[in-house]
This record gives C-alpha cells, sequence and structure tokens, in this order.
C-alpha cells in the first residue's frame, strides 16, 4: 500500500509558478527545533536570538508583510523590511536582510524583552511565528 502524504497549501506560487507556499513549512524548522533540543517556541527564540544572538526575518503570512529583528546594534529594533512588489512571486520581493533599512515598530534595550513584550498588530510574537515562513537566522 503506497502512503500519500497530503499537504495544505498557503499560498500558491508562493515562490514561483507551481512552487507553493505550504503549512508545514511554518513556524520553527527541524533545525531550529534541533539547535534547541526543543519544540516549545519561547526555548526556541531563547537559543536562537538571545543567546545566539541571531537576527531572524520572517513573512508573516496573515499580515501580509516581512518583518526583521535586528539584534546587532543597541538599541535593538524591529522592522518591516523593505518589499518590491514590482516582483511577481512572493519569496522574490523581499531578501529578509535585517540590514536593510524599513519601518521601525519597535525597539529594546535587550533580547530578553522581545518575547514577552513584543506585538505586531495585536499579535504575540509566539502566534506570529507559528503562521510565519522563516527567512533566515544571522
Amino acid at each position: 500500500m503506497e502512503t500519500k502524504i497530503v499537504r495544505k497549501i498557503v499560498i500558491e506560487n508562493f515562490y514561483g509558478e507551481g512552487i507553493h507556499l505550504y503549512e508545514d513549512q511554518l513556524g520553527w524548522q527541524e533545525n531550529e527545533r534541533r539547535e534547541a533540543k526543543s519544540n516549545v517556541s519561547k526555548k526556541i527564540f531563547w537559543t536562537e536570538v538571545v543567546e545566539i544572538g541571531w537576527d531572524i526575518s520572517f513573512y508573516s503570512l496573515d499580515e501580509d508583510l516581512f518583518w526583521g529583528i535586528h539584534t546587532e546594534e543597541e538599541p535593538i529594533v524591529v522592522k518591516a523590511l523593505p518589499r518590491n512588489r514590482k516582483e511577481q512571486y512572493i519569496f522574490d520581493q523581499c531578501e529578509g536582510d535585517t540590514h536593510d533599512e524599513g519601518e521601525v515598530i519597535a525597539t529594546f534595550e535587550n533580547r530578553e524583552d522581545i518575547w514577552d513584550n513584543l506585538r505586531i498588530n495585536d499579535k504575540s510574537l509566539e502566534e506570529l511565528i507559528q503562521r510565519s515562513l522563516i527567512l533566515q537566522f544571522g
């Protein structure tokens, strides 16, 4: 008997013609879970951003925006990343580089405060991450 995996498309043609964004691609991926040795979102964030000090960028499905948390400078900034909507496919519209200029929506004095205090459009960071494609750490 053949097993067929059914994946739910959340955005058609996200990466290009016929290359979709699937629900199982949202949120923390296996490599982040493995590095944090956890499936708990806050623990993964703590490991990746607070302890290691990675910047993080992500595409929020519900807000249809790219966001970046740039931790390399003080204060730490959270910003809407620039997006070239002239590009046909959403994935090509933003590089996800947190160094890029963008509208700053929040600042933090330290990484430890971000998880509990960041809200975007009245959503917690945990809610946002669960419904976002994480673009990069670095």
